[in-house]
């Protein structure tokens, strides 16, 4: 939970954006967010590296890794560690090498993250294996070379590489690799040493897949190999584009069919595949296959192979990328939510490229409405709460300034991502794709009131909460449990080691200053979504103690958007230590867990 934290000099930097979006209902509706790509105007960043993206690979935690075939690069984009909220572009490149008779720079495709502790390369485990349209396999390891790969196979006479998959995630003893020979029509296997490996019996043969296909691409999901079939050309090394050029089968490690998933039909020219999210609303747990020919997404029965339908925007309209390449779901780490579908697409005919994410319709639960600052607590007019879920918005970012339109209205959204409260308005301080926090809109509703989010135009089903008449919560600092409070000359008050250097333990009978919010309405009553010019007096004056003992309360009043300053003396003889400090309004009192630091 991302709770409000209060800051350097007592500041709560709080900021906001515009308007509402109309809602489309949950259904076969989704939402294509393009992230970056290597033309400016595109996506929310720009790569000039990302240029004909095919493979996107991550380890459980690791950033994603895109195979960019125009520029024979590997690059890294992180969710984790971005300063600007979205994504980060790492300085890190690898470069692949071609083979001894191809053009650079290489034509990397597919990639696979080793985690197998095999395939040595100069004695060093590869962190990532690449294949290229001209048939070789190549390890990436950090020990060896900080940017550059290392050819391990050469197979140009006779390969075009594709795809790529391992057969372990975690240390095997004989891990593989399996290559989609797109020339051959087979799939390629080596051992850890990159050599050649003969499966028993007739290997990644399925009757139903018409002659004259060859394998697009390979890939493990759940301990299985998904091989897309394509059409070949005349030459084999490529595949004809066509509407029903195309089929998906399954096989285990050793390459025995295990299901034949569908041929023809919406196929067209097939390569990426991922199994959505239990979240990806009508196609939950469904087969994707993107398909390179078209550029749309279908969705297909895991049991019985039936096709469910082609993903459509909120608009009903098809959804169709130029060129698209892989699909892959975020790993929770760096690299992306586990509730969203990732792509890669070289746009343009191949000449440039698109890295960008899909949602569902926003999915939340009443139980995920609580008040933003402690969660114990509950939700109330004019107060910050927190609403938690899966594909609640594309990006991650707080309000700024520059969307508080005239500088004196409150944002009712960010970058389309809107919440009404009781049908109302709600004034939007933070997105992300799990978390959103909101100011409420004044409101003398109490009871079961309706809590919905909208994604662009893809609204949640609505839950139920219930809008008190006060919700006092205290902000609370980085560790989650001491209240925010400031001396009188504006130093943080928590222990020494909380802000080493910046905040000092309260004492017995000194003023200090809370924050926090819920506290109620004010004199003169607070304009619903106005930025507070002034401060504004409580209408109800609440009590606080401290271990139970009574303090006196100064003032008590709204000081920002939310953000309420409660002046109290710390009661004498208040004992040393973490001292629980609860607020009291009308019959609603704040959590017990947050506390004061007393010298």
């Amino acid at each position: 939970m991302r709770r409000f934290q209060v800051f350097q000099r007592g500041l709560l930097i709080l900021s906001a954006l515009g308007t509402a979006i109309a809602a489309t209902p949950a259904g076969n509706a989704f939402l294509q967010h393009n992230l970056i790509a290597d033309q400016p105007g595109v996506a929310d960043f720009t790569d000039p590296n990302m240029v004909n993206p095919w493979g996107i690979y991550t380890s459980a935690s690791s950033p994603f890794w895109v195979s960019d075939a125009g520029t024979g690069l590997s690059t890294v984009y992180s969710t984790a560690t971005s300063t600007n909220g979205i994504f980060s572009i790492s300085a890190t490149k690898v470069t692949v090498p071609p083979s001894a008779k191809g053009a650079s720079p290489a034509s990397v495709t597919g990639g696979i993250a080793n985690a197998t502790g095999g395939f040595l390369i100069q004695g060093k485990v590869p962190n990532f294996i690449f294949v290229t349209a001209d048939g070789t396999v190549s390890g990436w390891a950090s020990a060896v070379n900080a940017t550059q790969a290392q050819l391990m196979v050469d197979n140009s006479a006779s390969a075009n590489y594709y795809g790529l998959a391992v057969s372990a995630t975690t240390t095997n003893a004989a891990p593989m690799l399996y290559a989609a020979n797109f020339k051959s029509g087979g799939i390629d296997v080596f051992d850890t040493n990159f050599k050649p490996v003969t499966l028993p019996g007739t290997p990644f043969v399925d009757p139903q897949v018409p002659a004259g296909y060859g394998p697009f691409n390979i890939w493990n999901l759940g301990g299985k190999l998904y091989v897309m079939w394509a059409k070949q050309n005349t030459a084999k090394n490529f595949a004809v584009s066509g509407v029903g050029n195309g089929a998906v089968s399954i096989f285990d490690l050793n390459g025995v069919l295990l299901q034949h998933v569908a041929h023809g039909g919406t196929l067209n020219a097939p390569w990426g595949v991922a199994i959505a999210p239990a979240t990806f609303g009508v196609f939950a747990n469904d087969i994707l296959i993107g398909n390179f020919g078209d550029g749309t997404i279908n969705a297909f029965d895991p049991k019985t192979g039936a096709f469910q339908g082609a993903l459509a925007d909120q608009n009903g309209n098809t959804i169709s990328i130029s060129g698209l390449w892989a699909l892959i779901v975020g790993n929770g780490g760096s690299g992306g939510d586990v509730n969203a579908i990732y792509f890669a697409a070289g746009t343009d005919n191949q000449l440039h490229g698109l890295l960008g994410s899909i949602q569902a319709a926003p999915v939340l639960t009443a139980s995920a409405v609580v008040n933003a600052a402690d969660t114990a607590t509950g939700i109330a007019s004019n107060t910050f709460i927190a609403i938690t879920g899966a594909s609640l918005a594309p990006v991650t970012r707080n309000w700024t300034l520059s969307d508080f339109p005239g500088g004196t209205k409150l944002p009712t959204s960010l970058d389309g991502v809107s919440v009404t409260v009781d049908g109302k308005p709600a004034y939007v301080n933070y997105i992300s794709t799990k978390q959103i926090n909101v100011l409420t809109p004044v409101d003398t509703t109490t009871g079961p009131v309706q809590v919905v989010v909208n994604n662009n135009g893809l609204a949640s089903g609505s839950v139920s909460v219930t809008m008190q008449s006060f919700s006092p919560a205290f902000f609370l600092f980085k560790d989650g449990k001491s209240a925010a409070a400031l001396h009188h000359d504006g130093t943080l008050v928590g222990a020494a080691t909380l802000y080493p250097g910046a905040s000092v333990p309260a004492a017995a009978g000194e003023e200090i200053v809370l924050y926090g919010t819920g506290f109620g309405p004010t004199s003169p009553a607070i304009t619903d979504g106005g930025v507070v010019t002034a401060p504004l007096a409580v209408t109800t004056t609440p009590s606080v103690t401290f271990g139970g003992v009574t303090a006196q309360v100064l003032y008590s009043g709204l000081i920002s958007a939310g953000v309420y300053q409660i002046n109290v003396i710390v009661p004498a003889g208040t004992p040393t230590g973490d001292t629980p400090v609860v607020a009291t309004v009308g019959s609603f009192s704040s959590a017990s867990n947050a506390i004061v630091t007393v010298k």
